[in-house]
């Protein structure tokens, strides 16, 4: 069938299962002469000449199975968060997760989101409740993939941008709970 015979509405549907045979190959994995991707590289091939022929290309073996179809996405930020959060849990930091200390609250551990905005926090993975606030307002502990961070809002939360107290960037997971935990312990004066 030449191509100027097919309709567009054809043409699209073929573009379409090219798309998505295509999608089912990692192509990483053919880069670093995976066997598997390789073999299934040469059965995607196959399946693109025949859609050219204008063969209908329902099934393609080894492409379509789902067990097959490689690991399902993954949202990086996601998996970074998780990672952390067993970190957290692991010492012992799990309960302050998620939470801020509300100096005006009883009891003052609150929810992040029990604040009014952010502006001002840093992009973070995870927020977690030190054991005090600096001054009348709320406190975290903020983690991103290069830092900790105290971060402060004072009252009136509405009137007022959250300030970075301090931070220390880190090159290791034991680095990063180390800095955490100082963080989050009320200071000796």
């Amino acid at each position: 069938m030449e191509q100027q015979d097919r309709s567009l509405d054809e043409l699209l549907q073929i573009a379409k299962r090219a798309q998505s045979i295509i999608a089912h190959l990692d192509l990483d994995a053919v880069a670093r002469h995976d066997p598997h991707e390789v073999e299934k590289l040469g059965r995607v091939a196959d399946a693109m000449i025949a859609l050219e022929k204008g063969e209908e290309v329902a099934y393609v073996p080894g492409v379509d199975d789902d067990e097959q179809a490689g690991p399902p996405m993954l949202d990086p930020h996601q998996v970074r968060r998780s990672e952390l959060l067993a970190l957290l849990d692991a010492a012992g930091l799990s309960d302050r997760t998620g939470r801020v200390y509300v100096s005006e609250a009883e009891p003052p551990l609150k929810p992040l989101d029990a604040i009014p905005h952010c502006d001002g926090v840093p992009r973070f993975d995870v927020c977690i409740a030190p054991d005090y606030a600096p001054s009348d307002g709320a406190h975290g502990i903020f983690v991103t993939e290069r830092g900790v961070f105290s971060v402060m809002v004072v009252s009136p939360f509405m009137e007022n941008r959250w300030r970075v107290l301090r931070s220390m960037p880190y090159d290791s997971e034991a680095e990063m709970i180390d800095t955490i935990k100082r963080y989050v312990a009320r200071p000796h004066h």
